[in-house]
Parts: C-alpha cells; sequence; structure tokens
C-alpha cells in the first residue's frame, strides 16, 4: 500500500467500513494486527471492544472448527501448536517468553487466552495470537499436591477467572478400596487437606472458597461448557459416608461450587473419559470393545447416548476420540485446544470474553 493510503484518515474506504467490519471478523488475528498499522480508521476498529467481541463470537462458534488451534508441551520448553485443519498438521513453536523450563505446563483455555504455569507458584495468562502475555502468582504448593484447575470468563462482572483446588492426601487404603482410581497418593498416615481458591484477573486477586465437601482423586484441567468450568469429583453420602462420583462444576459469578446429574452408568469402576462434543459435556465410556458416546444437551438435564462413528479421524499424538470430543486428558496439564482470537490478558477494555 501507498503511503497517501496510509497517511489518508479514512483510507478512501468510510463508505465501505461495514463491509470492511464483516470481512474483518472473519480474519485471523496475525492479519489484523497487521492491518491496524494501515490507517488510524482500521487501528480502531480493530481495537473496538465491540469488534473484538464479535470477531471472538464468530471463532467459538462451533461450526468454526476450522478456527480452532491444539496446543501442547510435548517438546517443552518449547510450546508448539497446530490448526485441525487438513490431514497433516504442521506445528508452530510459540512461546511468550524464551526462559520456561521443562516443566511448563497448559492448565486450560478460555476465549483465545491460555494459562500457563512454570513452577510452583507462578501463572502466565497468555494469548498466543497476540503474544501478549500477564504474569502473576499464586499461593505456594507442595510438591505431590493434587491438583484442579481452571481458567473461565465470569460474564455478570466481565472478568477472566482462575480456580484452583489443591489437595494433599494419605487415604490410599480407603480410595483403593474405590476400584483403582486414576490418581496418586501419598505416605503420611490419615492426612487429607484441600483448598479451593480463585484469582480475579480483574481485581489481581486470591480469594478462598469455603465449605468445598468434594474430593479430588486425579489432576485435571476444567472441562468447560456455558462458560462454567466442571469436575468429576467424589463427595461421601449417606450416614455411612460412601464416596461416590459427582459431577461439580464452578458458578464464577456466584463463587460457589453446585451439581449437575451424572450418566446412570458413571461408578468409580468405569472408564470414561470427560470432555466436550459439539459444545455439550460428553463423556466416552469404554465397553470393551467399543465405547459409547454420551452428552448432555442441555446442561443441568438428563444424559442421552449418540450413535456416532469417529473411528477414521485421527491426528498425530492423539486418539480417533481426541478431535470429535475435543480434548481429553492423556497427560494431565501438556494439552489444549484454543480458538484465535484478539483479546488481552492485560486487562482493560479489549480483555473481553
Amino acid at each position: 500500500m501507498t503511503k497517501s493510503l496510509k497517511e489518508s484518515t479514512n483510507c478512501g474506504m468510510y463508505n465501505l467500513s461495514n463491509t470492511l467490519f464483516s470481512q474483518f471478523l472473519t480474519s485471523p488475528p496475525k492479519f489484523l494486527l497487521r492491518m491496524k498499522s494501515v490507517c488510524s480508521m482500521w487501528w480502531n476498529m480493530v481495537s473496538s471492544p465491540l469488534f473484538i467481541k464479535n470477531h471472538l463470537d464468530i471463532a467459538n462458534n462451533v461450526h468454526n472448527f476450522h478456527k480452532v488451534r491444539y496446543i501442547n508441551t510435548d517438546e517443552a520448553p518449547m510450546i508448539q501448536s497446530t490448526t485441525l485443519e487438513g490431514k497433516e498438521a504442521r506445528y508452530e513453536n510459540t512461546n511468550p517468553k524464551t526462559t520456561f523450563s521443562s516443566n511448563v505446563e497448559i492448565f486450560g483455555s478460555c476465549n483465545g487466552l491460555i494459562l500457563l504455569g512454570d513452577n510452583l507458584r507462578t501463572y502466565y495468562l497468555w494469548n498466543p495470537s497476540t503474544r501478549s502475555c500477564r504474569e502473576f502468582n499464586g499461593p505456594f504448593v507442595f510438591k505431590g499436591e493434587l491438583r484442579n484447575i481452571a481458567l473461565g470468563y465470569d460474564s455478570k462482572t466481565s472478568s477472566y477467572k482462575v480456580v484452583r483446588i489443591l489437595r494433599v492426601a494419605s487415604c490410599k487404603e480407603e480410595l483403593s478400596k474405590m476400584g483403582g482410581l486414576r490418581s496418586s497418593f501419598y505416605d503420611k498416615k490419615n492426612y487429607d487437606a484441600t483448598t479451593a481458591k480463585v484469582y480475579n484477573c480483574k481485581t489481581s486477586s486470591w480469594d478462598e472458597i469455603k465449605d468445598f465437601p468434594y474430593v479430588i482423586f486425579e489432576e485435571a484441567s476444567g472441562v468447560t461448557v456455558n462458560g462454567f468450568p466442571h469436575w468429576v469429583m467424589l463427595k461421601k453420602r449417606g450416614q455411612d459416608k460412601v464416596l461416590e462420583l459427582v459431577i461439580v462444576y464452578f458458578d464464577l459469578s456466584e463463587e460457589i461450587f453446585k451439581e449437575i446429574c451424572i450418566p446412570h452408568w458413571l461408578v468409580p469402576s468405569s472408564k470414561y473419559e470427560f470432555g466436550v462434543f459439539e459444545e455439550k459435556l460428553c463423556f466416552i465410556h469404554y465397553t470393551r470393545p467399543s465405547y459409547e458416546l454420551w452428552v448432555m444437551p442441555k446442561h443441568g438435564e438428563c444424559w442421552i447416548k449418540l450413535s456416532v462413528d469417529v473411528t477414521h479421524v485421527r491426528l498425530p499424538g492423539w486418539s480417533h476420540i481426541d478431535y470429535i470430543t475435543g480434548l481429553f486428558n492423556h497427560k494431565a496439564f501438556s494439552r489444549a485446544m484454543y480458538v484465535e482470537s484478539l483479546v488481552s490478558p492485560l486487562g482493560g477494555k479489549d480483555m473481553v470474553g
């Protein structure tokens, strides 16, 4: 483009602003960041919260799967990402900083933002599409603690929040009776403590969540649907305090934990994966030699079984199920999926959701 075009106050495009707005909404962030330097009108348009919000809504549309990217730490300390288009996956190295250790972890994603951790208390909120990154600290974590962590967006207060649940447990004998749950427990006797905290990215503060009656038994990122992170946990029921599986989600606005119903087959001995299918909660129930796909069509209601053939879908490092359901925890905190967005992790008016 010529210098005169860049210096023009309206770029000669004023009458086409609505058309440009629509075209730009479907463009990748890398292209849009370049276009911001063309003229002030384009800068203002691409930088506006309205544009960022509309661009995000299109990226989050369930039918725009080509806008989704997959990220992993398989080559840590380098972080790699790839699109989910085509048969071949082409990986790109995309780090927010160059001093990550081989212990860097991916705790989750929300609206194009990735939550990373590089040691026992340092976190990064990072947009890999814009390369913007925000660092913050959390309460210290002892080695050996089980962690359930999630990143979510509170639409009522327009703030991103991090939910962190930690458990130091030694009740190996009690939980071994549950049928071999996928977990790691420790040698101290009769010690079991769980704490839950939430970090508000708008106020830069941690608050403790009181009255946490659940038991976590494995490390897991939250499965986010309807803006709420979900986990499968244990809870003591009845006078005998029998441990049963429950599905728990965290209401980011009220900052309390709530429960929804479980599928009828879900018991501690079940073999399953918990994830997302077309923006709905889902389970893969392994029933050798095959599996069943169960979804919750409307949040908080009953589960139904779907007939879906996904045996033809494969990606490097994934099972055929990963692609269709979203992502499952082959190795906790090593992988995530995200959409490309312009959402800023730094706060301010462009930290939309």
